[in-house]
């Protein structure tokens, strides 16, 4: 693999470590939960506007129902007190006036004063009714009126002085009457517009009222800063289409301090008088925020949460990947163990199988004694020799097998044999052994021989093994006997007894087992390296066939390897 390679292939491993991966989760819930939260702040703001939209539009509904029907109240009273006037024909009953107003403002069920004025804009005094001075505004306010027709109704700007509470004027301008009343004035007190419009819009504080043709505003509820009697923009204030509508929704229309709106607007009857009512898109933020403000400290907590989840589930992997790379390392500090403890039980069992020979040849020439006798006591030490080197030479073999197993370097070499030949030869050895012991070794041979293929001196070390086990492990005076027949056309069985202690049940799981040794067993006094089962399982088991173990306490056990007949190439195992 060149570099370029091996870098990509890094990159790619780091972007799907765990810890990215929880990285990357983490960032998406952060935006799932903070995409959310926005969402969640604009739908309510939304809503708050649509809310508000819909309070304006029922509001100045309610406001051109309210004002017209008070202007038309103001102008019926105006139209009866002018034919009053005209009608008389002295002038000292000007304070019969009050009586006459006060019966047309309970017919028309309105609260409005009358006051009457001459040309010059002064007050006729009228009864007990002092005479008041009107200042500079009122005074311009009601002249502005003069060319106003005589049979229409004006409707004059909100007046507040230090005197009055603010009221509004509806002026008509008089027939010729003998108290020279060139203007009567019907003032409606601003307080009886207030209260049918206290608390009309709730979700934002705005602001409703009535504006004229010419944008000066006549009535604004609520005005704590006396908006009224200044002039607007009516193309800024309603939008430039105003001129050419009766009534209208406007948005994001500028206001006359630049704050951007949203007004609702309707001409009052044939008046040339517009009701408005409008709010401020700031405060509909200000209040849309305020209302998110809950939203976003949990989406702050959410997301808080979700990186301490990641924190700690990157800490958890990286303490897992520590705790990998020390069990990586731990096993291959084991494995380069095991291949030197390999390494090394194969070159030590190499060098001590030629000792081991020469030490077996020259006692087995000394029991031949070819150079002449040798007295019984020297004769019995050569044979002793020979035993001896005989079992260490077994153990050696075990420990080469051994290594040669972990190595796998064992291979099969199929050939074809006669598995009663090979167990025979076996068989003639081990009474060799078993005489020490007063041992019979039986052999129980088939009907018929029969051949098979495969590995000769594998199968003649699990037979010797097997025996060997259970001549050592055979009581004094018993039996050990062999057993071959086929097992159908493809397999045959192989069957060692013995007449030992047996094994009980809880052991047999360990007999298979490298090195297991039973200290408080009959077992562990037989001699023995612990390998002959492992290995001979391991030949069995990588021949592809099968060992079994039957066995009863007090009377002996019974080993049966089940081998196929046919090998038809070599392994490897």
């Amino acid at each position: 693999m060149n570099p370029p390679e091996r870098r990509k292939s890094g990159l790619i491993d780091r972007i799907a470590a765990p810890e990215w991966a929880a990285i990357a989760f983490a960032m998406l819930v952060i935006a799932g939960i903070w995409g959310v939260a926005f969402l969640s702040v604009r739908q309510s703001r939304d809503q708050l506007g649509e809310a508000a939209q819909n309070e304006i539009l029922g509001a100045q509904n309610l406001i051109a129902a309210q004002v017209g029907r008070t202007i038309d109240a103001a102008g019926a009273l105006l139209v009866g007190v002018d034919l009053w006037l005209v009608e008389q024909y002295d002038s000292t009953i000007v304070s019969d006036l009050e009586l006459v107003a006060d019966r047309i403002r309970r017919s028309q069920k309105s609260a409005i004063d009358i006051h009457l004025y001459d040309a010059a804009g002064d007050e006729i005094a009228r009864g007990e009714y002092a005479r008041r001075t009107l200042d500079a505004a009122e005074r311009r306010s009601l002249l502005a009126l003069a060319a106003t027709p005589v049979d229409h109704v004006a409707v004059g700007l909100q007046i507040d002085n230090r005197a009055t509470a603010p009221r509004i004027p509806v002026v008509k301008r008089a027939y010729p009457n003998v108290f020279n009343a060139a203007y009567i004035v019907a003032s409606i007190p601003a307080g009886h517009l207030d209260r049918h419009f206290d608390r009309m819009l709730v979700t934002a504080p705005g602001t409703v009222g009535a504006i004229r043709d010419d944008g000066l505003i006549v009535y604004r509820y609520p005005d704590p800063e006396s908006f009224a009697g200044m002039r607007f923009d009516l193309d800024t204030l309603l939008g430039s289409r105003a001129a050419n509508r009766d009534a209208g929704l406007l948005k994001n229309v500028r206001g006359a301090d630049g704050s951007v709106l949203t007004a609702a607007f309707q001409r009052i009857d044939d008046l040339p008088v517009f009701s408005y009512a409008r709010f401020r898109e700031a405060d509909i933020d200000e209040l849309g925020a305020a209302r998110g403000r809950p939203i976003f400290a949990f989406a702050g907590f959410a997301t808080a949460l979700t990186l301490a989840m990641a924190g700690a589930v990157i800490w958890f992997e990286r303490r897992r990947a520590r705790e990998a790379n020390r069990l990586r390392r731990a096993l291959i500090d084991a494995e380069a163990a095991n291949v030197a403890k390999r390494e090394f039980l194969a070159n030590i069992s190499h060098e001590l199988r030629t000792p081991l020979n020469a030490i077996m040849g020259f006692s087995d020439l000394m029991a031949a004694q070819p150079f002449g006798p040798l007295n019984d006591r020297y004769r019995g030490y050569a044979g002793d020799i020979h035993g001896a080197g005989r079992h260490l030479l077994s153990i050696v073999d075990q420990l080469l097998d051994l290594a040669a197993i972990e190595a796998g370097r064992l291979r099969l070499q199929p050939e074809t044999l006669d598995p009663g030949e090979v167990i025979r030869d076996v068989a003639e050895m081990m009474r060799a052994i078993g005489r020490e012991r007063n041992v019979r070794i039986v052999e129980i041979a088939p009907p018929e021989p029969f051949v098979t293929t495969g590995d000769r001196t594998m199968l003649r070390q699990i037979v010797t093994n097997l025996a060997g086990n259970a001549v050592r492990h055979c009581r004094v005076n018993g039996a050990v006997r062999l057993a071959w027949a086929q097992d159908g056309a493809e397999r045959y069985t192989i069957a060692i007894e013995d007449e030992g202690p047996g094994i009980p049940a809880e052991d047999i799981g360990h007999i298979f087992e490298p090195f297991w040794r039973k200290e408080s067993s009959t077992l562990s006094r037989r001699g023995g390296t612990g390998l002959g089962l492992m290995i001979t399982r391991q030949f069995v088991t990588r021949w592809g066939g099968t060992i079994e173990v039957d066995s009863d306490v007090g009377r002996g056990s019974v080993f049966t390897v089940t081998l196929p007949l046919r090998i038809e190439t070599a392994n490897d195992f």
